[in-house]
């Protein structure tokens, strides 16, 4: 009975360590975000890109309202979704761009729409056309999801 006891104790703790792991891998926000872990994978994952100049597109799919200014905020601007510096140019065709110079690293982001945050970048990268393709995807801690690209 004492050795059925033990091993009963010994896979509960060992549970709640794997669960305890996984949790804080997940983490990340928009206010300082996490640089590191994988909190999720994306079910088709980006490429890890190159050092120097990034190109960021995003075209509003079908079921999705054209947004008149989209913003970029992340790691590299503190979060700040109203940085002019990280405004895309909007384009004839309903792209918007922004080019950014980025150092290797792991960075998470949102774009945000007329001042509003997406619930989930995950959701946006599915239902729009977003440059480029996130690596991957990991909890924003409030709900929903920031993508993360990785630099090298």
């Amino acid at each position: 009975m004492k050795k059925l006891l033990w091993i009963a104790a010994v896979l509960i703790a060992s549970s709640a360590m794997v669960l305890t792991s996984c949790q804080a891998a997940g983490k990340g926000g928009k206010k300082g975000g996490d640089k590191g872990g994988d909190g999720g994978a994306a079910a088709s994952e980006g490429a890890v890109l190159k050092a120097g100049e990034i190109v960021f597109k995003f075209k509003a799919g079908a079921d999705t309202e054209p947004p008149q200014k989209v913003n970029w905020a992340g790691e590299l601007n503190g979060w700040n979704p109203g940085d002019p510096s990280y405004e895309f140019e909007a384009k004839d065709d309903g792209t918007f761009v922004l080019t950014l110079e980025i150092d290797p690293g792991t960075y998470p982001y949102k774009f945000v729409l007329d001042g509003q945050w997406p619930q989930s970048m995950q959701a946006m990268s599915e239902e729009n056309t977003i440059e480029p393709k996130p690596t991957r995807f990991i909890d924003d801690g409030y709900g929903g999801k920031n993508a993360v690209i990785e630099v090298e």
